[in-house]
């Protein structure tokens, strides 16, 4: 019986000397590799530093902005009760239906980030050579430097290197993603409120196409209210002229009236969907790179890929 004890006594205590001689092994291993994991892990510092200056500076603009309380939404329920009423009439003149629910903070979200209207906006402004060729940003001139190998500027040529079914002109698609990925959109949905950002290599080409950015939408909605509104008035304006019953030509008075209105507001104001609260400004600290950030995980990159260049190393060498 004591036998057998002292034998399970010696079996479980065997791994905890092992891990013991092993930690050892290890710290011996570690300081007699010291040069190695320390050159290893300096090459890895030296170049996250090189690779992080050569990173271009990129700076953000914010805006922040809040729905319009409009009069047309406050008076929308004799549009609504009428459109309750006649909702088939009302669908056939292009009045939307559910008008006086219409979350047009959400609209106009969906339509900042939507294909057509990031892809008008690059046309409008002809922003295709900075957005896609910019390589970086001369703060002595204040000019943006278009990168050789993709833009010609002396020949006005396309010349980048792609495989096909790319060209060496971007296409539509292609603008619209990188433009997307540097706009950020975002609401509070307790108050409300509406924060844009867009983020470019140059401070006041931020600010500005930011700046244009608000302009556009809120015009892109105007418009299309106002060309709905127009449509609708029409429609309303014939049934008026063929209808010989009193009390619907007084309803299509009425829809005509609501109408009117909502074109009057949508003409008279700039900012038709959302309010500058915090105008966009020319930002003076960049947003990015984060130096600092990739040369601490290039010096812990470094140093695991040293441990582990050294155990391995210490393994090859005691195998043989």
């Amino acid at each position: 019986m004591n036998v057998q004890q002292s034998e399970l006594q010696s079996s479980t205590e065997f791994p905890k000397q092992n891990e013991v001689i092993s930690l050892k092994e290890l710290w011996q291993m570690l300081w007699l590799n010291k040069i190695m994991v320390i050159s290893i892990t300096g090459i890895f510092i030296v170049a996250s530093i090189i690779i992080s200056l050569q990173l271009p500076d990129q700076y953000k603009s914010e805006v922040l902005l809040a729905p319009t309380t409009s009069n047309d939404q406050a008076g929308g329920g004799k549009l609504a009760n009428l459109v309750s009423r006649f909702g088939g009439l009302a669908s056939m003149a292009g009045i939307n239906v559910g008008a006086s629910g219409v979350d047009k903070t959400a609209l106009a979200l969906e339509t900042l980030e939507s294909r057509i209207f990031l892809i008008n906006f690059i046309k409008n402004h002809d922003l295709l050579i900075p957005l896609m060729a910019t390589k970086k940003w001369d703060p002595d001139t204040n000019k943006l430097i278009i990168d050789d190998d993709i833009y010609n500027t002396s020949k006005k040529q396309w010349v980048r290197d792609v495989k096909p079914p790319l060209t060496p002109k971007p296409s539509d698609l292609e603008a619209y993603k990188v433009l997307k990925e540097r706009l950020n959109s975002s609401q509070d949905k307790k108050s409300g409120f509406v924060e844009v950002s867009f983020e470019f290599f140059s401070p006041q080409t931020a600010h500005d196409w930011l700046t244009w950015i608000i302009e556009d939408l809120n015009n892109t909605i105007r418009n299309d209210d106002i060309s709905e509104s127009k449509q609708s008035i029409d429609f309303l304006t014939k049934q008026i002229q063929t209808t010989t019953v009193t009390e619907m030509k007084q309803v299509f008075f009425d829809l005509i009236q609501e109408q009117s209105k909502t074109m009057m507001l949508a003409n008279v104001r700039d900012e038709y969907v959302l309010k500058t609260v915090d105008p966009a400004l020319t930002p003076e600290i960049k947003s990015k790179p984060k130096r600092v950030i990739l040369v601490i995980l290039g010096t812990i990159i470094g140093g695991v890929f040293s441990l582990l260049s050294m155990y391995l190393f210490g393994k090859k060498v005691g195998q043989k």
